[in-house]
């Protein structure tokens, strides 16, 4: 037999406090063992966002500061693990808006 109404919204209210509490959507969805649908609509329900991706690139700040310490793009690459081609990019906005490095 299935769960009840009121096990149910338990259950969402528990998906949508692990992913406020910054669990990454895929842990929460192995967890309960449920779509990344569902884990969104019990979100949704309880005003929790709900980020469906896992980022995996370094954010344009954290490459921005390695650049204004004075890496190299070559070794800021390298170091977070991205292609030069994207340090080149954030180097290039930067200088658009006026950074010197």
């Amino acid at each position: 037999m299935g769960m009840t109404h009121e096990e149910r919204r338990i259950r969402r209210k528990q998906i949508a406090s692990d992913v406020l509490a910054g669990k990454k959507p895929s842990e929460v969805c192995k967890k309960y063992q449920c779509s990344s649908a569902y884990a969104y609509d019990a979100c949704r329900e309880h005003g929790v966002p709900y980020r469906c991706y896992e980022q995996k690139n370094p954010s344009t700040l954290k490459i921005a500061k390695l650049l204004l310490d004075g890496f190299g793009q070559s070794d800021v690459a390298r170091q977070l693990g991205v292609t030069r081609q994207r340090i080149g990019q954030v180097a290039k906005k930067m200088r658009e808006v006026g950074f010197q490095f």
